[in-house]
C-alpha cells in the first residue's frame, strides 16, 4: 500500500482544528464548506506567482542597523541626476536585476531594506552624495504597516522625513507604496491617506500607484505577497518611478509602460442554500465569491431581452436584474 504524505496529513490535522477551535462560530445550516472556500480563497490570494531574485547580501549600516546601500553611477555630463530613496522595493534596481528606462536621466539609489519612516530619515541625513540630485523621488514607506505604529504617529515620522528632505533639497515628490496581498487593504488605505494629507500640507507632490497594481494579477507579486516580482511587478515600479521623476523635470517623455499580461477575470456569485418555501425559492444571505478565469464577453443586453429575464426571474424570487 502507498505510505500517506506528509502534507496531506498536515492539511488534515489543520483542518480538524479549525472544525474543533470554535464550534459556535460554525453556522447550523449546513454552510460549514463555505467557510472552509472563504479561508481557502483568502489563503491563495495572499501569495504571488511572480519570480523574484534571491536576496544578496548587503553591508550593515551604522545608523540604523538595517542593511543598506547607497548607488550612485557615473554618468554623463547631459544627463540630469535623480536620487531615489527607499526600502527593499528598491533592491531589484539596486542589484541590477531591473533597469530603469533609458533616457536623459541618471539614477542614484538609496535603498533599506525593512525601514520605516523615521529609519529612513536618519539614513538620508548620515548619507554622502558626490553631486546635489536635480529631483529626489521617495517611495513612501510601507514598513510602517508591520512597524507596530499607529496611522498617527507614521505621519509625524513621516512628515519629519519629508521635512528633513525639503530641507537639504529643494525638488521632491512621493511616489505611493505598491500595496501588499497580506495586509488588509482598509489599513494600507489608511496609512496613504495619512502620507497624502502630510504631503499635501508640505507641499509636495504624493503620486498614487494603486490603479497600476491590481490585486488580481498575481503575477505582480512574488511568493510572499509583499515584494513585487521581477519579471512583472518591478518594471511597472520602475516606469512609475521614471514617471514621477520626469514629471518634476524637463526630461524626454516617459516609455509607455509595460502591459501586465494578466487573464481577464469574472466575479461568479454562488448563491448558498436555496431553499424552497411555499412555492418561492428564499435564497439565503450567505454567499460566495470566487473567481474564475472566465473571458468576458463585451455584450450589451437590450432592454427588450432584459425585460424577458427579469419576467422569468420573477418567478424564481423577487429580485431583479438591474
Amino acid at each position: 500500500m502507498p505510505r500517506k504524505g506528509c502534507r496531506s496529513e498536515a492539511a488534515k490535522r489543520r483542518w480538524r482544528r479549525l472544525d474543533l477551535a470554535d464550534p459556535q462560530s460554525w453556522p447550523t445550516d449546513g454552510t460549514q464548506q463555505v467557510y472552509k472556500l472563504e479561508l481557502v480563497k483568502v489563503f491563495l490570494f495572499c501569495r504571488g506567482t511572480g519570480f523574484r531574485h534571491r536576496v544578496r547580501e548587503w553591508p550593515t549600516s551604522r545608523v540604523t542597523g538595517r542593511r543598506h546601500r547607497l548607488v550612485i553611477p557615473a554618468g554623463m555630463p547631459e544627463e540630469k541626476f535623480a536620487l531615489l530613496v527607499g526600502d527593499s522595493h528598491l533592491r531589484a534596481i539596486v542589484d541590477g536585476f531591473v533597469a530603469m528606462p533609458e533616457g536623459g536621466l541618471s539614477f542614484g539609489v538609496m535603498a533599506t531594506p525593512g525601514a520605516t519612516a523615521d529609519e529612513l530619515r536618519r539614513e538620508v541625513l548620515n548619507a554622502v552624495l558626490p553631486r546635489n540630485p536635480e529631483v529626489v523621488c521617495v517611495l513612501a514607506p510601507s514598513n510602517n504597516l508591520s512597524a507596530r505604529k499607529s496611522v498617527g504617529e507614521s505621519g509625524v515620522d513621516f512628515r519629519r522625513l519629508l521635512t528633513t528632505l525639503c530641507g537639504l533639497w529643494h525638488n521632491v515628490v512621493v511616489l505611493d507604496f505598491p500595496p501588499r496581498l497580506t495586509v488588509a487593504e482598509a489599513d494600507q488605505d489608511r496609512l496613504r491617506w495619512e502620507y497624502a494629507r502630510v504631503a499635501a500640507e508640505e507641499g509636495v507632490p504624493y503620486l498614487p500607484v494603486v490603479e497600476h497594481f491590481p490585486r488580481t494579477s498575481l503575477n505582480l507579486w512574488c511568493r510572499d505577497g509583499i515584494h513585487l516580482s521581477d519579471s512583472a511587478g518591478m518594471k511597472v515600479l520602475a516606469w512609475l518611478l521614471w514617471d514621477a521623476v520626469s514629471s518634476r523635470l524637463q526630461a524626454p517623455a516617459a516609455p509607455s509602460p509595460p502591459r501586465v499580461a494578466s487573464p481577464m477575470v469574472q466575479t461568479v456569485v454562488v448563491r448558498i442554500n436555496l431553499l424552497r418555501h411555499k412555492r418561492k425559492y428564499v435564497i439565503a444571505d450567505r454567499f460566495l465569491c470566487l473567481l474564475c478565469p472566465i473571458s468576458l464577453n463585451p455584450v450589451w443586453f437590450s432592454p427588450s431581452l432584459l425585460e424577458q429575464m427579469n419576467k422569468f426571474t420573477d418567478a424564481l424570487s423577487d429580485e431583479k436584474i438591474v
